[in-house]
């Protein structure tokens, strides 16, 4: 039979399909909610004023200052660049609106050499997560 399947001369004409989707038991939707990690409630500070959004100069001071409070929130938990962009586009959106510049490769570059700034001055350090089969950087301790 798998044969057939794999050479697409299966026919599963007849099989009926059920009308709706599986049925998830009250206990497995708890057990998924829970395993699922929270993301974390945190608003970027908006600077002082507007205007430093204007200038490349301006927002690679913004990013700086934006890092340092993103790392302070997350505690001890690992600092992943591609959640802190989304939150800092999405925070640059949220202050200018309209007029909000599009961050791209270069900011990712600035946060990547921020990174390897702070493992080689030892804020942050580099690990690895067993459990998910991956490297992790997290805040320093003391």
């Amino acid at each position: 039979m798998s044969q057939k399947a794999f050479k697409g001369k299966l026919d599963l004409s007849r099989v009926v399909l059920p009308a709706e989707g599986p049925e998830i038991l009250e206990k497995e939707k708890i057990d998924i909610e829970e395993k699922q990690p929270m993301e974390p409630l945190f608003e970027l500070p908006a600077p002082e004023e507007l205007a430093v959004l204007q200038t490349a100069e301006g927002r690679k001071s913004l990013l700086g200052e934006w890092l340092n409070a993103w790392l302070e929130q997350l505690g001890g938990a690992p600092f992943a660049a591609q959640k802190f962009m989304d939150a800092a586009r999405q925070r640059l959106w949220e202050l200018a609106e309209d007029e909000a510049p599009d961050w791209g490769a270069a900011e990712y570059d600035e946060i990547k050499a921020w990174v390897f700034e702070a493992l080689e001055q030892g804020r942050l350090t580099q690990g690895y997560d067993d459990a998910n089969n991956r490297v992790q950087i997290i805040e320093a301790k003391g």
